[in-house]
């Protein structure tokens, strides 16, 4: 489908259906820096508030050459990678769904806005065409990830996050109804 539409502008020879790969590895690297910069302030109230008041840029945060390696690291993927050199939908695959989720990050980041729903629905559907397998990081993944924002926004957040054993943690979110989702780097055994 996509190299359809842009077989009037590329051809459709061997070459031309590689390139078209290689210019998807190029738009995933930028759009996994864009994801997680947007989770960076997301994650981060004071950089938020900063953002949004106009404070604050996005380059003038320490994380970015992280972000950027990062973003490479994911963009030379090794299966990404290889299949960029040969004509197979895993690439264009990918790079629907990291579209659909910038799009669901921006629409959960400003006010409710039709147009916005709209276009990441859009986009979760015609990332189907690839993949119908993708229906979990379209549909199932950002439902859950909407599902635990809602139940953090009424509770107030854990003192410390890694305190106690999993049996207090576990007896503390029973009773008190609070939800335990520490970030990555912070994430144990224990899960607390």
């Amino acid at each position: 489908m996509v190299s359809k539409t842009f077989k009037p502008l590329l051809g459709c020879d061997t070459r031309a259906l590689r390139l078209l790969n290689a210019q998807a590895i190029c738009l995933i690297f930028i759009l996994s820096y864009t994801i997680q910069r947007l989770l960076r302030v997301r994650n981060n109230p004071t950089m938020r508030s900063r953002v949004a008041h106009g404070e604050a840029s996005l380059t003038s945060d320490p994380t970015v050459f992280s972000h950027v390696h990062s973003a490479l690291n994911m963009a030379l993927f090794p299966p990404l990678f290889f299949f960029s050199a040969l004509y197979y939908t895993d690439v264009m695959s990918t790079l629907t769904v990291l579209f659909t989720y910038a799009a669901y990050l921006e629409s959960s980041r400003s006010n409710w806005s039709l147009l916005r729903n709209f276009s990441a629905v859009a986009l979760g559907v015609f990332s189907l065409f690839f993949r119908q397998t993708n229906i979990f990081w379209v549909a199932v993944f950002p439902a859950g990830l909407a599902v635990v924002d809602a139940l953090k926004k009424d509770v107030p957040p854990l003192a410390t996050a890694n305190s106690g054993d999993i049996k207090s943690v576990l007896q503390n979110s029973w009773s008190e109804g609070r939800i335990i989702d520490c970030l990555v780097q912070d994430a144990g055994p224990q899960g607390a």
